[in-house]
């Protein structure tokens, strides 16, 4: 597979498991919490291995979901459930036939199926605190469709596997995720609804393009996924053995390959998957200038779209230094990644989207993690390094605020300055409007925009939506 080894110091991150509990139990489960910090707060990414037993269910089989990929292909080509897009709905789940991560609008060779974590927990199921209930401990509501009922199952084992990954870092409920609340009548459902979502996806083979005399130096590439951050919290990937994702190091300019579990690790007694710091996390545990550089401002008695500014008369504080801090001096970095697509094997993976609670805001969030793992902390990345502050639309459509209208695109500072006391739900709204790609684009299909996110509307239109 494309790629290079990492010749920094770095190199890449040792996998965590969190099954190791021997006769010094406590102690093991201790150090591999360690290392999960560690990786997480220089890597911004982890492999973590669990036992299939902790979880209840077994991973999926690549020739399972390409089984499944068939059996909803089949129906969309028979016009079952069809909109107006190219995505199909059955039941909760959605399929889409087709989809353009990239600016340029070009269409990547994958398909996708999409749920959401809220359609995956019965009404009957009462859990508000961590943590989840295991997958095998829900009340499965008897379903007409095995393959709608796997990816609910699916998803609820990421969901379980992404609060793990909170509850041994200790890492306050109702900041990078939501308390699942299914009482919706509940006065406080409202403030800690879960936004996150799973896809299931599926990389056709692709043959490489024949390659000139003139251009042998060059490697030619086919990507299943564009190069991107994520924008939420975390993000957990199961990927099958084919492999094909890569994390960009920045130290050493390279991508990395980001290894598969072979054929023997890869077996239905041990999830494999990866953990990724996403850009809301990344932003909120900066400990240094760019989150002190800013202090809420009320316009008339009320908030403005813009509710945030540089402290006066402090340049060291000023939100453009962040364009100077070296990638290496950071900390908690939302890494950046793509898929690269595979001549020969078709490829599949899981990837669960996790975000904040839905009314919740960055700027709150930063001050519920004020004071944990304060030791732990930098500085985050150059901000024009986040995708959830770029302008990704490929037709020029920008976000601006209400004192903002010559169309001018907003700098990564400026967005930042405008979200940062935005709810979750509405900057993902925001975001959705800049990379949804209608019928008039490349074909892309994404649910409404209405829901949170379509992320929660998140629906795969963008590139920070794959893995």
């Amino acid at each position: 597979m494309t790629g290079h080894r990492c010749t920094c110091t770095l190199g890449v991150p040792e996998v965590v498991d969190f099954g190791g509990i021997g006769n010094d139990g406590e102690t093991t489960v201790h150090s591999s919490d360690v290392l999960l910090l560690r990786n997480l707060q220089q890597f911004g990414w982890c492999p973590i291995r669990i036992p299939t037993e902790q979880i209840g269910h077994p991973p999926p089989t690549q020739q399972k979901i390409l089984q499944m990929f068939r059996d909803y292909r089949r129906k969309n080509n028979s016009g079952q459930h069809i909109d107006q897009s190219c995505t199909s709905f059955v039941d909760d789940v959605k399929y889409v036939s087709s989809e353009s991560g990239s600016k340029e609008g070009t269409v990547e060779p994958k398909e996708s199926l999409e749920i959401e974590l809220s359609s995956c927990i019965p009404t009957d199921t009462k859990t508000s605190t961590f943590p989840l209930p295991l997958p095998a401990q829900y009340h499965q509501e008897p379903s007409h469709d095995n393959n709608n009922a796997s990816i609910k199952t699916w998803c609820q084992a990421m969901s379980w596997i992404a609060h793990q990954v909170c509850i041994r870092l200790d890492i306050p409920p109702n900041t990078f995720l939501s308390y699942h609340s299914t009482n919706t009548s509940s006065s406080s459902s409202s403030s800690s609804s879960s936004l996150d979502l799973m896809r299931v996806f599926h990389y056709y083979a692709v043959s490489v393009p024949s390659i000139n005399d003139d251009d042998n130096d060059t490697e030619q590439l086919i990507l299943g996924s564009s190069p991107h951050t994520d924008w939420g919290s975390l993000t957990i990937v199961w990927q099958d053995h084919v492999g094909g994702l890569q994390t960009y190091c920045r130290n050493c300019q390279s991508w990395i390959p980001v290894p598969p579990p072979s054929c023997d690790t890869a077996s239905e007694h041990t999830w494999n998957v990866i953990v990724h710091v996403g850009d809301m996390a990344s932003l909120v545990l900066d400990a240094s200038q760019i989150t002190s550089s800013f202090r809420s401002t009320e316009s008339d008695g009320a908030r403005s779209d813009c509710c945030l500014e540089p402290i006066a008369n402090d340049s060291n504080l000023d939100c453009s230094v962040k364009s100077e801090i070296s990638c290496s001096s950071s900390s908690w970095p939302s890494p950046k990644h793509r898929v690269v697509s595979s001549p020969l094997h078709e490829r599949v993976s899981l990837v669960y989207f996790a975000y904040p609670p839905s009314n919740a805001t960055l700027n709150g969030i930063h001050s519920t993690l004020h004071n944990w793992q304060p030791r732990h902390r930098t500085s985050c990345l150059p901000l024009d390094e986040y995708y959830l502050l770029q302008d990704q639309s490929s037709h020029s459509d920008i976000i601006n605020n209400k004192n903002n209208n010559n169309n001018k695109t907003l700098t990564a500072a400026e967005m930042l300055t405008a979200i940062w006391n935005l709810p979750i739900q509405d900057i993902v709204r925001l975001k959705w409007k800049q990379v949804y790609r209608g019928s008039n684009d490349v074909g892309k299909n994404s649910k409404n925009n209405s829901s949170e996110e379509g992320e929660n509307d998140d629906s795969g239109n963008d590139s920070s939506l794959t893995g």
